[in-house]
């Protein structure tokens, strides 16, 4: 049953995301790394996306501060807007597979007297956690202290092997105790005119989970079903399934921190704690396979409909693998892949992965350095930008092009998306269309909603 929009209902401002995800420094950090995906419609004459600006970190979830554009690019050069707004965060756009709708995600932002009080409602919930009493056993006793005994069984030491993982469940239903539900809308519209088809209705908690509303942002990445009935998303860290036709959602699965929608739409791989997990995109099944190394927020993708690709990362940024996991868990191959010497990430791995849907290519983004490769790891190209940076490649599906967003630094020294570049497999620039910089102070709230 869908839970409507309770337009009062409160959600956490920047500071409790701070708290959330583990500090100012680690949210900025993966904002500067990342910004949002970008889609092809099936044709690829079409490029959708959205950009938020100014790209910073600043009272995020303050209605006014930012102003959010969903944009498509037609044949490489003409440029619409399809919804402006200072009112609400939009998301990632996703095409249906006949390319006649465009699907996206609204989340209401908030006054600043509304973001403070449920940033108090947050605060004084750890407060009162932190009183709570503690279980009898931990409590000193009245009785008289027993002899301690001179031999007795040692203290066992448990590990965590539940998949998935006790701890991350654990963390998970703290984050709904503590987290205000976020009204989620899921928005569909007539690709060609613009119009909406339909709204979709329901709640996650995302401001206690492991992602946070800031990386829902940066992440999500909705996913038609083949049939175009079904819309995919992971926000929350909760997988959902919606039917705008029915104006109903499903939950599949959580914890689940990306997600990434197979060909067939028979199965949805998912990342969470220490875990790859493949759901049955009926519900009835699901499979998780332990995976302790670091697999990259952006580099959970579909090879074809049999292996999805996770791109894992050693600290360095520089040996990474890529793995290709069949459903049922089986790892088909691996392929190593050594870069060149580049600019280190700073503990986090933000890499961005992009596969030719004829499987010929790879590229790879992290931060000032994008590499272009063959699909056995050959190095074909290493382009850098001191100042710039190409992010979220997404191949074209004819395999052709490859579509960055240009981030450039302001003078405020935040960064912008300038530009969207067009590149070839192997790493020759073939054209840019500038985007114009656009100004929340002179943008109307409720702009492009109706």
């Amino acid at each position: 049953m869908v839970r409507h929009v309770i337009t009062s209902k409160p959600v956490a401002g920047t500071a409790v995301l701070a708290i959330v995800i583990g500090g100012a420094a680690l949210l900025w950090h993966i904002l500067a790394c990342i910004e949002s995906p970008m889609a092809h419609s099936p044709s690829g004459k079409d490029l959708a996306f959205v950009t938020m600006e100014p790209y910073d970190d600043q009272d995020l979830l303050v209605a006014g501060t930012h102003a959010y554009r969903l944009l498509v690019l037609s044949e490489g050069k003409q440029l619409r807007t399809v919804e402006e707004t200072t009112a609400s965060m939009l998301t990632a756009p996703a095409y249906s597979p006949d390319g006649k709708q465009l699907c996206y995600v609204r989340i209401p932002l908030l006054s600043a007297a509304q973001a403070a009080r449920v940033e108090e409602q947050v605060k004084n919930y750890y407060e009162a956690k932190k009183s709570r009493p503690k279980p009898m056993w931990e409590q000193p006793s009245s009785a008289p202290a027993a002899s301690a005994p001179t031999t007795g069984p040692a203290a066992v030491e448990t590990t965590d092997h539940a998949l998935p993982a006790l701890e991350g469940i654990v963390e998970f239903c703290d984050s709904l105790e503590r987290s205000p539900a976020v009204p989620i809308m899921v928005v569909v519209r007539d690709a060609a005119s613009g119009n909406i088809a339909s709204t979709t209705h329901f709640e996650l908690s995302l401001l206690g989970s492991e992602a946070g509303l800031v990386m829902t942002y940066l992440t999500l990445r909705p996913q038609f079903s083949p049939d175009g009935q079904s819309v995919y998303l992971c926000a929350g860290n909760v997988a959902v399934a919606v039917n705008p036709a029915k104006n109903e959602a499903r939950i599949l699965g959580a914890p689940a921190t990306v997600a990434a929608l197979s060909p067939d739409g028979k199965t949805l791989a998912i990342l969470q704690k220490s875990a790859l997990g493949f759901i049955d995109t009926t519900g009835e099944s699901a499979f998780y396979r332990r995976w302790e190394k670091n697999i990259s927020l952006g580099g959970l993708t579909w090879a074809d409909k049999h292996t999805v690709a996770v791109l894992e990362a050693a600290e360095d940024s520089s040996n990474l693998v890529l793995h290709y996991v069949e459903p049922d868990g089986t790892l088909r191959k691996s392929v190593a892949i050594r870069l060149p010497e580049h600019g280190k990430q700073e503990g986090v791995n933000t890499g961005a992965l992009a596969l030719a849907p004829d499987g010929q290519h790879v590229v790879l983004a992290f931060e000032h350095d994008v590499f272009f490769l063959k699909a056995d790891g050959t190095s074909l190209k290493h382009w850098h930008g001191d100042d710039e940076q190409l992010v979220q490649p997404t191949f074209s599906p004819d395999s052709q092009r490859v579509a960055f967003k240009l981030m450039q630094k302001e003078e405020e020294g935040y960064p912008r998306a300038a530009a969207i570049v067009f590149c070839t497999p192997v790493g020759e620039e073939v054209s840019r269309v500038p985007i114009p910089k656009i100004d929340p102070a002179t943008t109307q709230a409720a702009g492009g909603q109706k």
